[in-house]
């Protein structure tokens, strides 16, 4: 296994730990919570091939039947699975609980 591929591995799993343990921590231990989760990380596992696939052919490629340049479709492929991640992320509550922490924090660096 390559070393760039152990990293994205223990990234991967890093983030799927961190949510289950901040939704626990909620008390959002119904299974419908996790489902979200895993479907969280397929869209991660997908966003992560089709950033390596734009990394690989760029953001254009060459179609052979129209003989020219088109965009490469993983990089509108890659928006779509990047709103449905933040759409899971918002449903599971990780948004409004950064926006609140950010808040806090402003809060903080004001009292200073």
């Amino acid at each position: 296994m390559a070393k760039g591929e152990r990293i994205r591995k223990r990234t991967r799993a890093e983030i799927r730990e961190t949510m289950i343990q901040n939704l626990e921590e909620r008390g959002l231990v119904e299974p419908v919570y996790r489902d979200m989760v895993e479907d969280y990380m397929t869209l991660w596992d997908q966003r992560q091939a089709l950033d390596d696939d734009i990394a690989e052919r760029g953001p254009t490629v060459y179609d052979a039947k129209r003989g020219m340049l088109v965009d490469n479709i993983s990089v509108s492929r890659r928006c779509q699975v990047s709103h449905q991640m933040l759409a899971i992320y918002r449903d599971l509550g990780f948004r409004d609980q950064a926006v609140k922490a950010k808040v806090q924090a402003e809060d903080d660096d004001d009292a200073l």
